[in-house]
């Protein structure tokens, strides 16, 4: 029985690990942040409005979170990738990846697949700028819902950051982690 939570920082890595660790241990995989884009999509609005519909209505983020427990409950054998899932699923592997804002930004301007961007940016400053509002309006978020900071490292079994690492080399960190525990 496997049960893995990602969390981290914008562009730190997580989805890319997370289908490497799937395909690894052949585990499902599960992404808040498509869940987020599938919520958007049936309101036919865009994640940065969806994002302000959530800080007026809770109930997105609360029915997502439910479903999130009920996986963690009656499933095993996946890999959970959101903000949160540490707390909801806490009987996981918690692991959290970090790079910093820029290297973040770099990324996520390099991905080649669409389903992996949240939002679009024409440059690296606006990326940036629109990084740091989004982890400031989800660390709000989830301490006004729960009390919760999911940047506080304090709450992962393993922190890696990414900023000077290629993706074999972190994957390779954390399989020597979940095969060491």
């Amino acid at each position: 029985m496997t049960k893995i939570t990602i969390s981290g920082t914008p562009g730190s890595g997580k989805s890319v690990i997370a289908e490497k660790l799937c395909k690894e241990f052949n585990l499902k995989y599960y992404d808040l942040g498509k869940l987020m884009r599938k919520a958007a999509e049936s309101r036919n609005i865009s994640l940065e409005e969806l994002r302000e519909v959530r800080k007026k209505d809770d109930s997105i983020d609360k029915d997502l979170d439910n479903e999130m427990k009920r996986i963690g409950i009656e499933e095993d054998d996946f890999v959970f990738v959101g903000r949160v899932a540490y707390h909801f699923i806490p009987d996981s592997i918690k692991l959290y990846f970090k790079c910093t804002i820029e290297e973040g930004a770099k990324r996520i301007l390099g991905h080649s697949d669409e389903s992996r961007k949240v939002e679009s940016f024409s440059n690296i400053q606006e990326a940036i700028d629109k990084l740091i509002a989004r982890q400031k309006v989800d660390e709000h978020l989830y301490f006004d819902l729960y009390g919760l900071n999911p940047f506080d490292e304090s709450n992962y079994d393993l922190v890696i950051d990414t900023t000077n690492l290629n993706v074999e080399e972190v994957f390779a960190k954390v399989l020597e982690f979940i095969k060491n525990n």
